[in-house]
């Protein structure tokens, strides 16, 4: 019972910030996770311990090939409601990474041609 209301849970969280736009996807996801820890205040103890080891655990292996790197972003989306200056971070550096990838693939189309 307590598995699937956990996943549930994780599966409410990665729709809200897989539909709230680029460039406020975190302050909302932010928003959103306040109001559930409002419900559940225990939830807060877990989600900062479960974030914490994941950034630790994602920047131990990040070195090596496989999910290091994308272990640490994870654990630090889920730190975004527990500090205050983490969700503008992410949200500039999603755009950034956004406009990076997009001139790389218009000049990667332009040497292709």
């Amino acid at each position: 019972m307590f598995g699937s209301m956990m996943w549930k849970s994780i599966k409410a969280d990665f729709a809200q910030l897989r539909t709230a736009p680029p460039g406020k996807r975190f302050r909302d996801f932010k928003t959103y996770k306040l109001k559930e820890y409002e419900k559940r205040p225990t939830g807060r103890i877990a989600s900062i311990s479960t974030a914490l080891a994941l950034v630790v655990i994602g920047l131990a292996i990040g070195w090596l090939p496989g999910p290091g790197g994308f272990l640490a972003v994870v654990g630090l989306a889920m730190l975004v409601p527990h500090t205050p200056g983490l969700g503008v971070l992410l949200d500039y550096c999603e755009k950034l990474l956004r406009r990076i990838v997009r001139v790389a693939r218009n000049r990667w189309r332009k040497v292709k041609t």
